[in-house]
């Protein structure tokens, strides 16, 4: 397992569309990812989990990259969340 914390810098935060893209751009990994804040963790392949955390600009989260592609998957995931506007 490897871990990241990354500042959610989206202005609207990870709401629908971008909880969706961000679900639909995991989907190229073979590991499994969780999102971790104060309030609780969610497993990002579910959009219905991401949504519930109610991450608003400007949250600090830890991702969690836990499979055999988690070294490569983790830079990865942490540039599109960094690159996420609306």
């Amino acid at each position: 397992m490897v871990s990241q914390k990354v500042t959610i810098s989206n202005p609207t935060g990870l709401h629908a569309r971008p909880a969706s893209q961000f679900c639909k751009f995991l989907k190229k990994f073979k590991s499994k990812v969780f999102l971790i804040t104060d309030t609780g963790k969610a497993d990002c392949a579910s959009i219905i989990n991401l949504l519930s955390m109610a991450i608003k600009q400007g949250t600090t989260v830890e991702l969690q990259v836990s499979g055999e592609d988690e070294k490569t998957a983790l830079p990865e995931i942490v540039e599109f969340l960094k690159s996420l506007k609306e």
